[in-house]
């Protein structure tokens, strides 16, 4: 039996202290494991009433199998998002900007591999964002639910979509060095698509 340790430095940590996240028993005549990344672009100009909207988002995975089918996928994930956007003519624009560390779990539905689903908590995330044109450092943490189906372009490599639900929890934002606790909350469902890599 072999055992996987996957560690993930927790970014609030002052030091550079690592945060186990999990140790796997992993049968070596079942083991496989799943690379997966994901990507969404959005873009949006309304000359009407000069409204502009913008979203990219770029999420890593990798994960190792549990059981004797392949089906559970468990490890870690990085997620990159930034938005911006400009309610209207004269109003000052609004961004944020965030990466995200966090533990996923991805099951396979049927053993075919079509449609999938994956679950997130995002245990460590850090960015910036302007909010009435003053500039703030944020904290907080998040979690991601997401429902896929995908098609193989070869025996190891799928395309596919996802339908996601993300959620973000700010905690504390900075401004200059002066810190302030707080309760705030970003959620979006976006489209994203998958291409997945797998390894046995």
């Amino acid at each position: 039996m072999k055992v996987l340790l996957i560690i993930l430095k927790w970014s609030r940590l002052k030091n550079w202290m690592a945060l186990p996240l999990f140790i796997l028993p992993i049968q070596e005549a079942f083991a496989s494991f799943c690379l997966q990344y994901s990507v969404l672009y959005h873009t949006w100009e309304d000359d009407v009433d000069n409204f502009s909207y913008s979203r990219m988002n770029n999420a890593f995975f990798i994960g190792a199998s549990f059981d004797r089918n392949n089906q559970l996928y468990i490890g870690p994930s990085y997620h990159m998002i930034s938005k911006a956007h400009q309610a209207g003519s004269g109003s000052t624009e609004s961004d944020v900007s965030v990466t995200a560390f966090g533990a996923s779990a991805l099951y396979f539905i049927d053993k075919e591999f079509r449609w999938k689903v994956q679950l997130t908590y995002n245990v460590a995330l850090s960015g910036s964002r302007t909010v009435d044109g003053a500039s703030q450092d944020i904290e907080g943490s998040g979690y991601e639910a997401g429902l896929g189906f995908q098609l193989p372009l070869s025996r190891s490599v799928w395309l596919g979509a996802t339908m996601n639900y993300h959620a973000i929890t700010i905690s504390e934002y900075k401004v200059d060095t002066t810190a302030t606790d707080v309760s705030q909350s970003y959620t979006a469902i976006v489209p994203m698509i998958n291409l997945n890599f797998f390894f046995r």
